[in-house]
């Protein structure tokens, strides 16, 4: 068995005296201390980082500073400088009605506690990062709900999401067609709003997804790209006397037709003559322009009209109608 002296029994037990004498007169207004950095104006959405200085008026050990209850970094001797950042969780945990009561808080040696300073700050019920809404707009220039496939006529992509959600990187992409700008494309803060932009193009008809993700959430748009009209049917035949009927359909809208004729053959569509003008009449209600070609009792064999029309991109389809 191992013995110890009473001597070190003693300080073992007990605290120097002179420490035992100071904590005996201390009080919590030796703790004294300013805050540099904490205090914020904006709501907060992210963890606060909180500085500032505390001293001990007789010259004390200052055993810790806790912030929120986060206890403080010392940066410089006794705390002469400390630092903090208090997770935005905490705060959260704290607020009450969205406003969270933030005591900065030392304690010395002795055991002696002082509150330094007290100053309330307004918590962001979402943290920053976090996307709780995702919204995909496309643009299109224009009154019409659908795109050109010519491969140059883009269509604007716009992202918006809560505020919160800025610095999140997004994922934006298309079933066809190239997204342009979709490359480490992220929401960032645009003055009230969150958001993202890029812009889309197709040489590809068809019906397109355009899909994007974000912090879990996702957002989706459909588009219609629209091919160059078609007059069909694209060749055809009429007889002297005879007549050849052509209708013009296109994903997107019909904008006009107009025609080339060989002498003998009449190419109208409703009362337009198509050889001196453009038109587009829809005669039987279906929705699509509808054309006529005419050949005079004496037209020449191999005598041909070319329709061509198109929609208001310039794309254009044509059709041919030949005297046999």
């Amino acid at each position: 068995m191992i013995r110890l002296a009473p001597a070190l029994l003693l300080l073992i037990a007990c605290e120097p005296p002179e420490l035992t004498a100071a904590c005996d007169a201390a009080v919590d207004a030796d703790l004294s201390g300013s805050l540099i950095e904490g205090p914020v104006d904006d709501v907060v959405d992210s963890e606060l980082v909180v500085q500032g200085s505390a001293s001990h008026a007789r010259g004390l050990a200052i055993r810790q500073i806790t912030v929120a209850g986060v206890p403080a970094t010392s940066d410089s001797f006794n705390f002469e400088r400390f630092s903090v950042a208090v997770p935005w969780s905490v705060l959260a945990s704290m607020a009450e009605d969205d406003v969270a009561a933030v005591d900065v808080i030392a304690e010395d040696a002795c055991g002696v506690t002082a509150t330094l300073s007290t100053f309330d700050v307004s918590v962001s019920p979402v943290e920053r990062g976090d996307v709780t809404e995702l919204n995909l707009d496309v643009d299109l220039g224009s009154t019409l709900d659908w795109l050109p496939a010519d491969g140059v006529t883009q269509a604007a992509l716009r992202l918006t999401a809560n505020p919160e959600a800025r610095g999140v990187p997004v994922d934006l992409s298309a079933t066809v067609g190239t997204v342009h700008g979709a490359a480490s494309l992220r929401l960032t803060e645009d003055g009230d709003v969150t958001s993202a932009s890029a812009l889309y193009v197709s040489d590809t008809p068809g019906t397109v997804l355009l899909t994007a993700t974000a912090g879990g959430q996702l957002a989706s748009h459909t588009l219609v790209v629209a091919g160059p009209p078609a007059v069909l049917p694209a060749f055809a035949d009429v007889s002297p006397g005879g007549r050849a009927s052509l209708s013009a359909s296109s994903a997107g809208a019909v904008q006009a037709c107009r025609a080339t004729a060989d002498p003998g053959l009449t190419v109208t569509s409703g009362a337009i003559d198509l050889t001196r003008a453009d038109g587009a009449f829809d005669e039987n209600g279906d929705g699509h322009p509808d054309i006529r070609v005419e050949a005079a009792e004496d037209a020449e064999l191999g005598a041909t009209a070319v329709v061509t029309c198109r929609d208001p991109f310039g794309q254009s389809g044509t059709a041919q109608v030949e005297v046999r």
